[in-house]
């Protein structure tokens, strides 16, 4: 009996570590299952995948917790998803102010090396203008002095030459007149004859006197011959050689025009005998497309850009203010031992429209 006893408590007792065991195994999966689906699900949405499919559903705890994760990852993607457009939007938005920033950047850098342009334009502007102011002061003031030098020329010339030939041939009429009564006609007429070399000798002085004021040729002859007697002159006063070109031979110019033109021809031949050290000078003139072009060029030693610009360079200043009074263009260059070449070019004026040349005075 007692035999059977144990085995019957035995019996009972594997029975009922079975019980416990399948009990135990089947809350076991009931829970863990559920437990590391939501573990797996909650390292994907660690990983980035906020959609993670949940397959477990039930009424209690578990199935709860998971309806709950299930839900909290469809509001996270939707959520990412937001995000992710208002990201876009905001990239968007950073690059269209990027781009204008950029734009009003490469604006402002335009408009500051405009003004950086403008204000050193302007700065030069007043520079020049007040060269400009320097040089007129100069000018001016030289003008006078040439002026009055050239009324005391005349008057020495008158007084010298004029006065002193008047005088004596006054004194010899005199004498002649005196001693009349005296002398035989042979005798009149041979002091009749050095009267009148005395009164050529007169005229020769006046017409040198006039010539040297205003040529005669340039009023009868014209440009072109008055420029070729000035450069035999030239030559025959100072030994340089002078040619002259005249394209075509009988250029005609209005009187204006040519009264300045051959100031400034003189003006430059000046400047050679003062200062080019010069053996030979070249001169054209030419029409061309309704343009006369004076140029004189030498073989001296040439002229430095900086003596272009100096305030007391008088004689560049004088042909620099004849040529802007005939809107015309005037053109200087030179180079050390290479010569000077002055290039004159002036449009042929309407006669009735041209405006009166600049005083002749700073020209002698």
């Amino acid at each position: 009996g007692l035999m059977n006893i144990i085995r019957f408590g035995l019996t009972i007792s594997f029975i009922g570590v079975v019980v416990a065991l399948t009990i135990s195994t089947l809350t076991t999966r009931r829970i863990v299952r559920p437990l590391t689906e939501l573990i797996r699900a909650a390292r994907e949405m660690e990983k980035g995948n906020c959609l993670v499919e949940l397959k477990h559903q039930s009424d209690d705890e578990t199935g709860v917790l998971t309806d709950a994760f299930r839900s909290m990852s469809e509001q996270v993607a939707k959520r990412t998803v937001e995000l992710q457009s208002s990201n876009e939007q905001l990239q968007k938005a950073h690059n269209e102010l990027d781009m204008k920033v950029k734009e009003r950047t490469a604006e402002l850098s335009h408009a500051n090396e405009l003004l950086l342009q403008e204000t050193f334009m302007r700065r030069e502007v007043n520079e020049e203008l007040m060269k400009s102011r320097e040089q007129l002061r100069c000018l001016t003031a030289n003008l006078q002095s040439v002026r009055e030098e050239e009324r005391t020329n005349i008057v020495r010339d008158i007084h010298d030459d004029l006065g002193q030939t008047l005088t004596a041939l006054k004194m010899n009429l005199l004498m002649v007149a005196d001693d009349l009564p005296d002398i035989s006609a042979k005798e009149i007429a041979e002091r009749l004859r050095s009267e009148a070399e005395i009164i050529n000798s007169t005229i020769k002085t006046i017409n040198k006197i006039c010539t040297e004021l205003r040529p005669s040729l340039l009023d009868h002859l014209g440009l072109g011959a008055a420029i070729e007697w000035q450069a035999e002159e030239f030559r025959a006063r100072t030994g340089i050689q002078c040619t002259v070109t005249l394209t075509p031979n009988e250029l005609i110019v209005e009187k204006n025009l040519a009264t300045s033109l051959f100031r400034i021809f003189q003006e430059a031949l000046n400047n050679v005998l003062q200062h080019a050290k010069a053996t030979e000078v070249k001169v054209s003139l030419t029409e061309h497309d309704k343009d006369i072009i004076l140029e004189i060029s030498d073989n001296g030693i040439g002229i430095a850009e900086e003596q272009l610009s100096k305030p007391y360079s008088f004689g560049l200043l004088g042909m620099r203010e004849r040529v802007l009074s005939l809107q015309g263009d005037l053109r200087i260059n030179g180079s050390n031992d290479k010569g000077t070449a002055i290039t004159v070019i002036v449009p042929t004026p309407l006669q009735e429209s041209w405006p009166a040349p600049v005083s002749d005075v700073s020209a002698q």
